[in-house]
């Protein structure tokens, strides 16, 4: 039989092994610990600048539970710089300027993205306001917006530009688009994300996060957050399924744009209605071949179901070399943030002349 003597030496022993065990896995949790901030502390990026002149969209948009923003009527004058004001109709539309005295027999709605509202230019000098003054007969509802991908720009049109009055719709992309289409954010905000559940569309991401970071934080501290082992251990699973989740979506863009193309066909169908889907070219499109395989894919669906597309990629290209940096934004100096790259005055009304011309070709706009 134990003695109770010996029985008390065992326990003791037992709880110092227990104690000295503890002790170890705690120095070694402290050592991860302290290599995982030391990591995180590598990646901190200290000489990270953001400009921080907060997006053109945070100050003239609402966050909208469909969209992820929209457009807020008022006038907001200099906007882009001296003399480029940006007025926004109680309708939600951009405004387009026009001295026209006869009253327009064409009822136009634009949707788009930033190209097509003129981000970077004043009212009247957006593609669709030139458009309108070099065809009087117009009457354009201008209804683009900063950051939006094919998705955003279809739901916003079945939503309030359907019943606008319109005779045309111009339906306006450039490739980021379709990149677009797939993603669930943009620049720090969430967007619904357009997808299809067998053939039907449907809309996920609804209603869409609302931004919580500014750039500069997430510029600083982003990556260093992600190096630590407590994050990773907490959002691995989570980040896998989202990463999942965004490769299928991506995939499945173009499915899905041509599942929105046919929607927009069957809403211009039921309503009277002709539409028209119009490829914008960006600078890097004179000589980058990174849009050959949507155009040309888009150019097959549109002959198969009788479709009016317009591609303005190769009156970019017929354009002298020499004058091509002319037609885009080269920075934002006495611009918003974020407007290079985008169409100049000149840019615009190149666009609204070749785009007029093919309209005509069709035979889809008034005689003058």
């Amino acid at each position: 039989m134990t003695e109770p003597s010996e029985k008390n030496s065992l326990l003791k022993c037992a709880r110092i092994a227990s104690l000295q065990i503890l002790i170890a896995l705690g120095l070694l949790l402290m050592l991860e610990g302290f290599a995982s901030y030391r990591a995180a502390w590598k990646k901190i990026n200290w000489n990270a600048r953001a400009d921080l002149r907060p997006a053109a969209e945070s100050i003239h948009t609402d966050y909208d539970p469909l969209l992820g923003w929209v457009s807020r009527p008022g006038h907001y004058p200099n906007f882009y710089g001296e003399g480029r004001d940006l007025v926004i109709e109680p309708n939600g539309a951009r405004r387009t300027p026009s001295d026209d005295t006869i009253p327009p027999s064409l009822n136009v709605v634009a949707s788009g993205d930033s190209f097509t509202m003129g981000y970077g230019v004043g009212d009247d000098q957006t593609w669709s306001a030139h458009l309108e003054r070099k065809h009087p007969a117009l009457n354009i509802e201008n209804l683009g917006l900063g950051g939006y991908c094919l998705g955003q720009a279809f739901l916003r049109y079945r939503r309030d530009g359907v019943n606008l009055p319109h005779d045309l719709h111009l339906f306006s992309f450039i490739t980021e688009d379709f990149h677009r289409t797939g993603r669930d954010r943009f620049m720090g905000y969430g967007k619904p994300v357009v997808a299809l559940k067998g053939d039907e569309l449907v809309v996920e991401n609804v209603p869409p996060p609302r931004r919580r970071h500014s750039p500069i934080f997430q510029m600083r501290y982003g990556n260093a957050i992600q190096e630590l082992h407590l994050i990773r251990w907490l959002t691995d699973d989570r980040a896998a399924r989202l990463e999942a989740r965004r490769a299928e979506r991506e995939k499945n863009v173009q499915r899905v744009a041509r599942a929105i193309f046919k929607a927009l066909d069957e809403l211009h169908a039921r309503h009277g209605r002709t539409g028209v889907f119009v490829y914008f070219p960006i600078e890097s499109d004179y000589s980058d071949g990174e849009s050959s395989g949507w155009r040309r894919w888009l150019r097959e669906e549109a002959q198969i179901n009788n479709w009016h597309f317009v591609d303005l990629i190769p009156s970019l290209r017929a354009i002298p070399r020499e004058h091509i940096r002319g037609l885009f934004i080269q920075d934002d100096v006495d611009r918003f943030r974020g407007a290079r790259g985008h169409y100049t005055e000149r840019g615009n009304e190149v666009m609204a002349a070749v785009l007029q011309d093919e309209l005509r070709r069709r035979q889809l706009l008034p005689p003058q």
